[in-house]
């Protein structure tokens, strides 16, 4: 319905000589249907959900159908948003549009606070990676409190806790109160760049998409043979897909530095939480290189991107970034693992090398610093 909307506003309102109409019509709809889904989701949550308050959990069929309606028309609203913009300040506004309290000194994915729990939730001056929110104890909405903290991977938090001024390990459950030592989380400076950067980067991967937009409109054969279109379809594929990982390959270098006193580091952290977007979606997930997973065009393309992979490896990792700073030994297998040269609270960045070897379990996550040379086995869900 959004995407209908948007195609009838735009209608008639483009050049029609222009080469890249065509191209750039549905580079606007799906913009515009990301936006008006994003803004029909807000207008969603209040209208069916309302403000939710600390008390009783209501049972009823309306109340339980309408969190989910919400809740499932929130992810989608997140498809085409999270691609460009998971790392800045818009997803704050966006969550402060549906009810949640929060400030923009806090970092948050969004897809871990649907609108469901966002009132009984309240955030100030927080690092938050992947998270679980439980806001129901026993029949009763009770709030969760963080104030001044670092929450680290697929950490549990109960409802009713409150977290003060603590660094909160991986894979941790918070029940109850959670109070640390006065650090200096308080005083890190607010970084708004992030923003920035991924709207420039977001223009770059746009305008990338024009090659295979010229490879779609070639026409060397029979328009209506399905042997033609077939081919012409791989074609288009092939080549979007070695734009964007050259494309990546080049950010990458462009990124991350080197130098003799402090080794590897970004630029900048607007810069490389950009970074860490394009790298999760664009090549992750949409650059359809899991196609390659397992074969040996994949150690090749981790070693054009300045990895080191010492003779044979197996890959079928989940994300992997900071490709200079990371070596495989031989016979390595890594599976649905996260590798990395960096390490993040809301301290800052931090890069070191990385050392991968034996197996790699699910939810395995080397970060900066770690040699696991002599492991056989490792996980799973383990942060080393």
């Amino acid at each position: 319905a959004c995407t209908y909307v948007g195609q009838r506003i735009l209608e008639g309102r483009l050049p029609a000589r222009f080469r890249y109409t065509l191209w750039l019509y549905w580079i606007i709809i799906l913009l515009f249907t990301s936006f008006l889904s994003m803004l029909t989701c807000v207008i969603l949550k209040w209208v069916l959900i309302g403000k939710k308050r600390p008390g009783h959990v209501p049972s009823h069929l309306w109340a339980v159908f309408a969190d989910w309606f919400v809740d499932y028309h929130f992810g989608l609203s997140l498809t085409l948003f999270d691609s460009f913009f998971e790392n800045t300040k818009l997803v704050n506004i966006y969550l402060i549009a549906l009810g949640m309290d929060v400030d923009f000194a806090s970092h948050i994915w969004a897809v871990y606070f649907p609108p469901s729990k966002l009132d009984l939730i309240s955030v100030r001056r927080t690092f938050f990676s992947t998270v679980i929110l439980d806001v129901e104890h026993e029949g009763e909405y009770k709030k969760i409190e963080v104030m001044n903290s670092s929450v680290g991977y697929s950490v549990v938090v109960k409802a009713g806790a409150k977290i003060k001024d603590s660094q909160v390990p991986p894979l941790s459950i918070v029940n109850g109160t959670l109070n640390g030592l006065k650090s200096e989380i308080a005083k890190t400076p607010i970084n708004y760049s992030t923003g920035l950067w991924c709207c420039l980067f977001g223009i770059v991967i746009i305008a990338s998409l024009i090659v295979a937009f010229e490879v779609s409109e070639y026409n060397a054969g029979d328009p209506a043979g399905l042997g033609f279109s077939v081919t012409k379809f791989a074609l288009v594929l092939v080549a979007q897909m070695t734009t964007w990982l050259s494309l990546y390959a080049l950010l990458q270098r462009i990124i991350l530095k080197k130098s003799c006193k402090d080794g590897w580091q970004s630029r900048s952290q607007g810069m490389y939480e950009a970074y860490m977007t394009i790298t999760y979606y664009l090549v992750w997930r949409y650059s359809l290189l899991i196609l390659t997973f397992g074969t040996p065009f994949m150690n090749l393309y981790l070693r054009c991107l300045g990895a080191k992979v010492e003779g044979r490896m197996y890959y079928f990792a989940m994300c992997s970034y900071d490709h200079p700073l990371l070596t495989f030994r031989n016979r390595t297998v890594v599976d649905r693992s996260v590798v990395s040269g960096h390490a993040v609270d809301m301290r800052g960045l931090h890069f070191g090398p990385s050392i991968a070897a034996g197996v790699l379990h699910a939810g395995v996550n080397i970060m900066a610093n770690t040699d696991a040379t002599g492991a056989k086995e490792l996980g799973p869900s383990r942060f080393i």
